[in-house]
């Protein structure tokens, strides 16, 4: 880390690792699933096999640190955090083009946000790592949710405006991820006991921005030509339907 990360080039490699850890986070979407549809059917459904954890356990809310899709859920998110704060901390004072960098580390904060907005939800009060280490931490210190919240609007708000509506690759985090996260960590933390009283107020003018860039991002014609086959921009449509 001392050699690799202190270049434009080892910017791009440490931010490059953040971005692949949404796969690893995304891989098992157990979490995603259960409580919604699943609970909607009697039993489990046919063919799905739950080898790393019971369907009783989320039912009666069993679950322990055993649970392989809760274990691994909680080590993938951290470990993407570690990765963003490595960036955030260590390339920040690498000698490149000023606001290229800036907007490097503002994909990373933006990213490190989304992570803490997955656990914070899932499980409440939670550390809040914001160095990064290669050593194992044994202790860990249970952060009022109310301050992560402050934590990851305040970094998103701080960075936003380095981004660029337009990103120059696809799939990097832009004003416009970086508007659509604020809109919904606003919207989210509005139903909360500590709420502020401009959260919904905010959720509404972030929503609207993105609405409102029309030469960005539009509403298609005709939905199914996302199936179309042979259509080389399927990808690219889904992604942003998705978003």
């Amino acid at each position: 880390a001392e050699t690799t990360y202190t270049t434009a080039g080892g910017l791009e490699l440490a931010l490059n690792s953040c971005y692949s850890s949404l796969r690893d986070v995304h891989e098992d979407k157990t979490l995603w699933l259960s409580g919604t549809d699943l609970f909607g059917r009697e039993g489990v459904p046919l063919g799905l096999t739950w080898t790393s954890t019971g369907f009783d356990s989320y039912s009666n809310q069993s679950h322990t640190s055993d649970n392989k899709v809760f274990y691994n859920f909680w080590t993938r998110c951290y470990q993407a955090i570690n990765r963003t704060n490595l960036v955030i901390n260590k390339c920040c004072d690498i000698q490149m083009d000023e606001g290229l960098r800036n907007k490097r580390l503002a994909e990373a904060f933006v990213l490190r946000a989304l992570f803490y907005y997955y656990l914070v939800e899932q499980f409440g009060d939670i550390p809040l790592l914001l160095k990064d280490t290669d050593e194992i931490i044994v202790t860990a210190e249970r952060i009022p949710e109310e301050k992560i919240y402050n934590q990851i609007i305040t970094d998103i708000e701080n960075n936003k405006d380095f981004l660029d509506w337009e990103v120059d690759k696809f799939g990097r985090v832009g004003k416009g991820y970086a508007y659509a996260l604020l809109s919904k960590l606003y919207l989210t933390r509005g139903y909360k006991t500590y709420a502020d009283t401009k959260d919904f107020e905010k959720a509404a003018f972030y929503a609207q921005e993105i609405i409102n860039k029309k030469d960005v991002y539009k509403l298609l014609d005709d939905y199914g030509k996302i199936f179309e086959p042979g259509n080389e921009k399927n990808d690219e449509i889904i992604f942003s339907v998705q978003y």
